[in-house]
């Protein structure tokens, strides 16, 4: 997937989003609602997932054009914030329960606490444990509703 330049990251997002909420959603039936909760969590694994291209920067070549090879660092941890803050206002704004979930908010604040100290020498315990690991938490908010 890293030979392919501007999809990788765009491609991670929609598997994710439709292994974990598409396929659900269409046992139901896709209405504004459930597509609009298709794209709060392809926001959502957009902003999870641009942390691994900033730590793998010192690997992908020149030609990979991923996120941080053509914004920078700086403005990669921005987009992911600002991805991570959409999440959470389109995701409160469905889903009113989630308005006092404390859980939910903590672990959206956790996730962005990791992206803010990400660089491109953390170790893969800080990416596949803490930041995948972080991934738990909001899954787990869900169990609240």
């Amino acid at each position: 997937m890293r030979e392919l330049p501007y999809l990788k990251i765009h491609l991670i997002a929609l598997t994710w989003t439709a292994v974990i909420i598409a396929f659900p959603i269409l046992n139901e039936g896709l209405d504004t609602e459930s597509a609009a909760v298709l794209f709060a969590h392809y926001c959502y694994v957009l902003a999870v997932t641009i942390p691994f291209d900033i730590r793998d920067l010192k690997f992908d070549k020149k030609e990979h054009n991923t996120i941080p090879q053509m914004v920078g660092i700086k403005t990669s941890k921005t987009l992911s914030l600002v991805l991570l803050t959409m999440f959470t206002l389109l995701m409160v704004s469905i889903e009113n329960r989630l308005k006092i979930n404390v859980l939910f908010y903590g672990g959206v604040l956790v996730q962005m606490i990791l992206v803010i100290f990400m660089n491109e020498k953390r170790s893969d315990i800080y990416c596949a444990g803490l930041i995948d690991g972080a991934i738990a938490l909001v899954g787990l908010s869900y169990f609240l509703l």
